[in-house]
């Protein structure tokens, strides 16, 4: 049975992927705004904020590998 467990604010626009990192306590997130962001999932905290691509033409960071 899935449930939520927290919600986050994330992004300001649409979140486009998420990827987990390390033992699964870090996850990525990148979005239509352009930020890439990395997650505490311990604490539910952005440590890190980068803006990865300029909006032009309505784009936005699409993929994470």
């Amino acid at each position: 049975l899935d449930k939520m467990i927290k919600e986050i604010a994330a992004h300001s626009d649409s979140v486009t992927s998420v990827i987990f990192r390390g033992e699964g306590y870090e996850l990525v997130s990148c979005a239509h705004d352009g930020n890439l962001r990395f997650w505490d999932l311990r604490k539910y905290k952005c440590i890190s904020d980068l803006t990865v691509h300029l909006r032009k033409y309505d784009e936005g960071a699409l993929c994470l590998s």
